[in-house]
């Protein structure tokens, strides 16, 4: 048999394949949207726990308290965990982020359609590396056209921190009193 000089693939050919392809798509788009969001949660609460055990490290080889908050503009934490987080070592006892105070690290806000939220102004490890009554849940929600999702990051007395489980089965990992987490619309805060 003798091959053209060009070759290629005939109409035919690519009208079958386009139309396999359209197909898979709108048979894969909402599990693959929702595959998207839990890998951006994942990776966002990777980064939060990672700036939780960098905090504990910091305020025991500084012998300070270090504190991770939302820091408004005259230098105190806020409630508003969806800002930037900053990591700072509270040199001066104030708990508040003043000059004399060192920044060690700040997390951007949280994306568009994900919620963040704690109980409490700040997380505060002291330089033993205890979070004391600074304890709490640190959760991170999303909630997209085709997913609902997010997960919980409990803080001991101790600072340690443990991922929260999902152990009534209804997709939302429960905080540390074993209430899901506040799972809403950002535009509902």
């Amino acid at each position: 048999m003798k091959r053209s000089k060009y070759s290629g693939f005939s109409l035919l050919e690519l009208l079958v394949v386009s139309t396999l392809i359209s197909v898979m798509l709108v048979f894969m788009g909402p599990s693959l949207g929702a595959f998207i969001e839990r890998q951006k949660v994942l990776a966002q609460t990777n980064e939060l726990r990672s700036a939780l055990a960098f905090a504990r490290n910091a305020s025991v080889s500084l012998i300070t308290n270090v504190i991770i908050c939302p820091v408004d503009k005259r230098g105190k934490c806020s409630r508003d965990w969806n800002q930037p987080l900053t990591v700072y070592a509270d040199n001066n006892g104030n708990r508040r982020l003043g000059p004399d105070d060192d920044i060690l690290k700040v997390l951007p806000k949280s994306l568009p359609a994900h919620h963040r939220h704690y109980n409490n102004h700040r997380i505060q490890f002291d330089p033993m590396g205890r979070a004391g009554f600074q304890a709490g849940s640190l959760s991170l929600c999303a909630t997209v056209d085709s997913y609902q999702g997010g997960s919980a990051l409990i803080i001991s007395r101790m600072g340690r921190t443990r991922r929260g489980t999902d152990r009534n089965q209804d997709g939302l990992p429960e905080t540390a009193n074993g209430s899901n987490i506040p799972c809403k619309k950002p535009s509902d805060s």
